[in-house]
């Protein structure tokens, strides 16, 4: 594969440590991605039941290919659960991001069984790390976004009927959520190696963007191409959606 005509706009199958090594160091502006937890998703491909020093190994390489191949500029927006956060930023930090702040991503339509008494307390959001290398650019203006680090947008479901919420994958963003911190961020190459259906990279294509996604599951990166291409009819055809993972907390 040769940088950039293999990768630009291109949704690629592979994994996401090996793809990122054959790319050229500072040529990506903004990463936005949410890795696997960790917890026993049940993705297409990925074992989501690594030991803790594989995941830690696992965690480490891809950050640091991910610093490599960013400019000077560089956004990194890490979307994690509260357990992660803990771990994976002092070990981004280590490898060299500088940590910005937190952000919120909430969740309005996860309030299901709000009586229930058995845990500690339901999870209604997702933290979103913000990291950045090297010097600070200006943030930009946006007509989609406002500034606040708090953003109430609903996570795809499967009875959703709009191309871009019906949901698809066990850990799918929001086209909608993307868009806003895209929006405000600057830099033209948006890179997400765990792209799953893709909703980053629509969200960049809608707004001028060059994006990349990487993903291992042949499956996921065929319905992200038809996402893009806005084929909803075809999607639905192709995968129906898990019940069995169909009220994940992420």
């Amino acid at each position: 594969m040769k940088y950039p005509d293999d990768f630009l706009n291109k949704i690629i199958c592979g994994d996401s440590i090996d793809v990122m090594r054959e790319m050229p160091n500072e040529c990506v502006d903004m990463f936005i991605t949410s890795p696997p937890y960790n917890i026993g998703l049940g993705y297409d491909e990925y074992d989501d039941t690594l030991s803790q020093e594989d995941y830690e190994m696992f965690s480490y390489e891809w950050i640091w290919e991910a610093y490599r191949i960013a400019s000077d500029t560089t956004r990194f927006y890490l979307v994690l659960d509260d357990k992660l956060i803990w771990s994976l930023k002092p070990l981004a930090e280590e490898i060299g991001w500088d940590f910005v702040q937190l952000l919120t991503w909430c969740k309005p339509n996860l309030s299901r069984k709000i009586g229930r008494i058995t845990g500690d307390w339901n999870y209604l959001s997702e933290n979103i790390l913000l990291f950045r290398k090297g010097k600070r650019t200006p943030m930009l203006r946006s007509e989609i976004s406002n500034t606040h680090n708090w953003f109430v947008e609903t996570t795809p479901q499967s009875n959703f009927k709009k191309n871009y919420q019906h949901r698809v994958h066990p850990a799918q963003f929001p086209v909608s959520l993307i868009k806003k911190i895209i929006s405000r961020t600057p830099g033209q190459v948006v890179l997400d190696p765990f792209c799953g259906v893709g909703s980053v990279c629509i969200a960049a294509k809608e707004l001028n963007r060059d994006y990349i996604g990487i993903d291992m599951s042949e499956k996921y990166c065929e319905l992200a191409k038809d996402r893009l291409m806005g084929n909803k009819t075809t999607i639905e055809q192709k995968y129906m959606f898990d019940e069995e993972n169909k009220n994940a907390n992420i």
